[in-house]
């Protein structure tokens, strides 16, 4: 009953999100090592919560 009241949606082409920079990459790998260290619980993948990015870039500013 429904499929005879739908109308197609308007196509629209999927935004491709860029791989991170190998400069990027090796940052974020940088974080999450030092997250570590500190007992930090950090995956491995995704993004990294604000918080600890902001500890680690506070505590590099300290040294």
């Amino acid at each position: 009953p429904f499929v005879s009241a739908a109308r197609l949606a308007p196509a629209r082409p999927s935004e491709a999100q860029a791989a991170a920079p190998a400069q990027c990459r090796q940052r974020t790998a940088e974080i999450r090592a030092w997250a570590r260290a500190r007992g930090e619980r950090v995956n491995g993948r995704g993004r990294i919560p604000r918080a600890v990015v902001d500890a680690y870039h506070a505590a590099r500013q300290h040294r």
